[in-house]
């Protein structure tokens, strides 16, 4: 049985990597059009709340909880855009000159949060320890899966970044943002998991509710 739960873990782990990749070609082909892309992320988001929520209607809070994740990282995914974009920090290509930022962005930082999710909740099948569970876990998912994104997407085009030096179009510096920022969105929802006492598979594994 311990077998068979680490083998579907192990598949669930390379279909979040292929789809993010899927995903990513498919955002950087049809980069023109940012607002049928919004469009298109909307509503999966939608479909993902609603499939949850179907799924956890006897633990509502593990719906709301996922929620506030998407809401959280689309929120401040947003201002950190705003601040790259607005500093000259990267720069979006193939946009109207009234637009700096495309309309899909902000529900691409939300569906990050899923897709890390339901990585972090795959990985945590293979280790026990606290310490090796935060950094295989948590901390190089929060670094690896959005370089591996933000690879494909900066390879066709879709932006660019202005800080130098660079690997493989990205910044050091950024690649290390990124992982703070998706850790800080775990520690934050493993605060909010202990505050409002709610048994989550992913963030109880560090917090006693």
């Amino acid at each position: 049985m311990i077998i068979k739960s680490k083998k579907n873990a192990l598949l669930s782990v390379f279909l979040i990597i292929g789809i993010l990749v899927i995903a990513s070609c498919i955002i950087s082909y049809f980069k023109k059009y940012h607002f049928f892309l919004a469009i298109i992320l909307i509503i999966v988001i939608a479909f993902s709340l609603i499939r949850n929520f179907k799924t956890k209607k006897q633990n509502s809070s593990n719906f709301w909880l996922s929620f506030i994740g998407i809401f959280l990282t689309l929120s401040l995914g947003l201002v950190v855009e705003i601040w790259g974009t607005q500093n000259d920090y990267w720069i979006y290509l193939g946009l109207p000159q009234n637009i700096e930022i495309p309309f899909w962005v902000p529900f691409a930082w939300g569906l990050a949060y899923k897709a890390l999710y339901k990585l972090e909740q795959a990985l945590l099948t293979f280790f026990t320890t606290f310490s090796n569970k935060l950094i295989f876990c948590i901390i190089l998912p929060a670094i690896i899966l959005p370089v591996l994104g933000e690879t494909v997407v900066i390879y066709y085009g879709v932006w660019r970044y202005t800080w130098q030096p660079q690997i493989l179009g990205m910044p050091p510096l950024t690649i290390l943002l990124l992982g703070i920022f998706h850790c800080s969105i775990f520690i934050i929802m493993c605060k909010i998991c202990k505050l409002l006492s709610i048994n989550d598979p992913v963030y109880s594994s560090f917090v006693k509710t």
